[in-house]
């Protein structure tokens, strides 16, 4: 009795640490972020589960640790203990210290650890400390009961299932494929006349010639979880949005055509598509992953912005963030942003007479921008998610480099959809499909202007403007459509193809409830809204939204465009004034002889890596130059390979680190070598001179 007693105090002094320094930050994280969980496809069981392991788990097995030390010295067990209260306390106090001086590592970490081993030597001598943290322990109920709580995860708990639906009648058999890109600006698809860029986008301008292209559509949202429900539902997201989830959304593309369509559904980061209405089970996440993300989350939470710097981020997406698709289950069919996903999709695709639809939700060519065009990455990426960091870069240049990259991976995003369209081809599928292409929503690449929030943006019109393409069954031309259209007329679009009957069916089940704020755009009947209309917030699962309206022609500016064709107009590789340089030899150029300072790489796969397999190419060169001599101008840095000049890129001041040196080596110039020669670049663009760089 004697020995009980104590321990399951310390039982309890280890719970109440451990669900305060580990389970209710990440509990709490979780509740602003729910996307989080839904991208993961956490049934309410899984959430529950997660919920309940956050708080005690660490607590269990770190008690359990003790005791199988307490079996061999007693003494041990008690270090061990003092230990663990030391660690978690440390957290604690880290947490709150990051959060204070979140640019001073040091200290922080300094007070932090100072605290704990206070902290648990107070509780080892202190009965009344060690009374009060035991106390504290109960906190574990009032932290999984304010989870719970909130109306995001009461829904993802306790959501309802789907009413049931009796779908509507189609008169129309016809395949159907669609297919979502995920931030793809209109802009970016175009050439200098407007159309589509048939030399570096061949697969789209391939769909163009034979679709409708509506010019000036818009998306009705800046963040997925708003822009992909309201392409799926018809309707806006309205000003209090909804998981996206069947339970909240239940009269979708998915339920409409649940009845006369065998579906094929490849979701990313949705969960639209009720399993019961599948064929075949919808793939599992499993908690492997969920844990691995969870775990980089928690040490964003918990450690200074200066330490976190160094960790993948976690900004841009929901899931993977530090994951490779190597690393996948291959029968993992909820890929991310990886093609793998979208590979999976095409191959996924059989000929067949019956009525299929065919959708998948790529997250290409989101950010992270790794890819090239040829499906090789560049450098061991890092991948971003969750917390919000839409960052507002001073300067040309950085948004320059972002645009670039971005292209880059557009154009691996084109591959992919000429993948598919040579499938549909192959098994005589793409004449009699319906076909649609389009994206969620765009991003704006604009100095001192934000990426992605559309109403903090002075170029709204990147962020909105999307493509889409709709190619009817047996449809021979290509046409051009620039009436307003906004995304939520998508559903209504294909309704209408494929001859759905709303409202005609029997019974007590209401089928006008697939009622679309958008409306058919092949129907006479649809007439043009005057103005266009989207909802936004700054968190991308947000408890409320605001309603932005906008020109009606919105969707047809050509500032982007004017400003990207300024970029790169003449190729993805040269740019700015020493441009010309691009594509000489070395040979023919004046080079110093002498070392005009040096690069500090930084990336972990340096430039001539060969240790990530065939699929990394060494394309990317990022580091800190130091010069002998500080210009007082922004250097211009050369950057040659196999003996010939690749690039030209400037050298802008990054804060307090230093000049930072970003350029990129087309993919096709590693056959003659994979090394790169840096040069300082001085003198006019009509009398360039090189003075070489060392690489460090």
């Amino acid at each position: 009795m004697s020995t009980r007693r104590p321990a399951t105090g310390r039982f309890l002094q280890l719970l109440a640490l451990s669900a305060s320094g580990v389970g209710q930050p990440l509990l709490g994280l979780m509740a602003d972020y729910p996307g989080f969980l839904v991208a993961h496809r956490s049934t309410p069981g899984d959430v529950v589960l997660l919920a309940l392991a956050l708080l005690t788990a660490p607590a269990l097995a770190l008690f359990a640790l003790t005791r199988a030390v307490g079996l061999v010295s007693r003494q041990g067990e008690l270090i061990a203990h003092g230990l663990f209260m030391a660690g978690f306390s440390s957290l604690i106090m880290l947490h709150w210290l990051g959060r204070l001086m979140p640019d001073v590592a040091a200290p922080s970490l300094v007070g932090a650890v100072v605290f704990g081993a206070l902290f648990a030597a107070g509780v080892a001598r202190s009965s009344i400390l060690r009374g009060i943290t035991e106390l504290y322990s109960a906190m574990v109920l009032v932290f999984l009961a304010l989870f719970l709580a909130d109306s995001d995860i009461r829904a993802l708990v306790f959501q309802a299932s789907p009413p049931a639906i009796e779908s509507p009648r189609i008169r129309e058999s016809t395949p159907i494929v669609m297919v979502i890109f995920d931030e793809l600006p209109l802009s970016s698809l175009l050439d200098a006349d407007g159309q589509i860029d048939r030399d570096r986008f061949p697969a789209f301008a391939k769909l163009a010639d034979r679709s409708t292209w509506f010019r000036n559509t818009t998306g009705v949202a800046s963040y997925t979880q708003q822009a992909v429900p309201a392409i799926l539902t018809g309707r806006y997201p309205g000003t209090e949005p909804r998981l996206a989830i069947a339970s909240e959304h239940p009269y979708n593309l998915f339920s409409m055509l649940a009845g006369s369509h065998e579906l094929n559904v490849f979701e990313s980061q949705m969960q639209l598509a009720d399993p019961d209405q599948l064929p075949r089970p919808p793939v599992a996440r499993g908690m492997r992953p969920l844990f691995g993300d969870l775990f980089i989350v928690y040490l964003h939470v918990v450690l200074p912005a200066s330490l976190a710097t160094e960790l993948p981020a976690v900004s841009e997406s929901w899931k993977d963030f530090a994951g490779d698709e190597e690393d996948r289950d291959p029968a993992d069919a909820e890929g991310g942003s990886h093609p793998a996903h979208f590979r999976r999709f095409v191959d996924s695709i059989e000929a067949t007479d019956e009525g299929v639809l065919h959708f998948i939700h790529s997250s290409l060519p989101h950010r992270p921008w790794h890819y090239l065009p040829s499906g090789k990455v560049y450098f061991p990426h890092r991948q971003h998610g969750l917390t919000v960091q839409f960052r507002t870069l001073s300067g040309d240049w950085w948004q320059q480099e972002a645009c670039q990259r971005h292209l880059l991976q557009l154009r691996f995003a084109d591959r992919l959809l000429g993948e598919l369209l040579q499938r549909l081809e192959a098994l005589n599928l793409f004449e009699r499909s319906l076909v649609v292409v389009t994206a969620d929503h765009g991003v704006a690449f604009w100095p001192d202007d934000n990426q992605r929030m559309v109403g903090l943006s002075d170029h709204p019109e990147e962020i909105l403007s999307l493509p889409l393409l709709v190619k009817r069954p047996h449809q021979e031309r290509g046409y051009v459509d620039d009436r307003n259209v906004e995304t939520v007329d998508i559903l209504p679009t294909i309704a209408h193809l494929v001859g759905a009957e709303l409202g005609s069916g029997s019974g007590d089940i209401a089928q006008d409830a697939f009622e679309f704020d958008g409306c058919a755009l092949f129907d006479p009947a649809c007439e043009e809204r005057p103005d266009k209309v989207a909802y936004w917030s700054i968190e991308p699962q947000p408890k409320s939204m605001q309603v932005l309206r906008f020109d009606k022609e919105l969707g047809l500016g050509d500032e982007g465009l004017r400003r990207k064709l300024a970029w790169f107009g003449e190729g993805l590789y040269r740019f700015g004034p020493h441009a010309e340089l691009v594509g000489r030899r070395l040979a023919s150029l004046d080079v110093g002889p002498d070392y005009a300072g040096r690069l500090v790489l930084d990336t972990p796969g340096r430039p001539g890596s060969r240790g990530l397999g065939e699929r990394f190419a060494p394309v990317r060169v990022s580091g800190l130059l130091e010069l002998a001599h500080e210009p007082g101008y922004t250097p211009q840095v050369a950057v040659a390979l196999a003996g010939r000049i690749q690039t030209v890129v400037p050298a802008p001041v990054e804060g307090a680190a230093g000049r930072r040196v970003l350029a990129m080596i087309p993919e096709e110039a590693l056959a003659a070598g994979s090394t790169p020669e840096l040069f300082l670049v001085e003198g006019t663009p009509e009398g360039p001179r090189l003075l070489p760089l060392e690489l460090r």
